[in-house]
């Protein structure tokens, strides 16, 4: 699952905005570090407890069913090689509520669709400024484009000049080698 559909679903279950509002209504979600994708998955997941939590309570049961992490039992295997699996196990269960549940990848897509066209009023001046450069960009690359073909232009007439200067140069040359032989001819006679 990508960062930014993480972001959506996270936000969708927790009916916010920001990771400040997040931060603000979930306590257990408040020391992760929201610039990390595994921080996104842990508070997907607490969320989706949540949320499971709220539903059973209301008599509706959730689809997702996270495994157990796994534990070795022996004394060789190192904390080291246990983390990976732990890692693993999570983008797992997230990959798996994906897979479970279609509807909502769709309602997470319509969510983060929703989000964009009417964001929050922190990202609605970053996104005025993003698409003022965006339109800045595209009128300097329209001009561009027009330079460069005047510029072609401009040097396919200099060739064809080039050549007609060739032309005339070795017709001028050919003219004055015949003169200069004619010449010599009259000194001879």
């Amino acid at each position: 699952m990508k960062l930014s559909e993480l972001k959506a679903a996270v936000y969708r279950l927790a009916q916010v905005d920001t990771t400040k509002q997040l931060k603000a209504k979930y306590k257990d979600i408040k020391p992760l570090d929201m610039r990390r994708k595994a921080s996104w998955e842990k508070a997907l997941v607490q969320l989706q407890a949540v949320s499971k939590s709220e539903q059973s309570s209301a008599g509706k049961a959730l689809v997702v069913n996270l495994p157990a992490p796994q534990k070795s039992a022996s004394k060789k295997a190192s904390s080291k090689k246990s983390k990976p699996k732990k890692k693993k196990v999570r983008k797992s269960a997230a990959r798996e509520l994906v897979s479970q549940q279609p509807a909502d990848s769709v309602n997470v897509t319509e969510g983060f669709d929703a989000w964009v066209s009417n964001p929050p009023s922190d990202f609605a001046a970053l996104f005025a400024e993003a698409d003022e450069a965006l339109g800045a960009f595209d009128k300097k690359l329209a001009k561009t484009k027009k330079l460069t073909k005047t510029a072609i232009t401009m040097a396919h007439s200099l060739e064809e000049f080039a050549e007609a200067s060739l032309s005339e140069a070795e017709h001028l040359k050919d003219h004055m080698q015949r003169v200069q032989e004619r010449a010599k001819e009259a000194d001879l006679n």
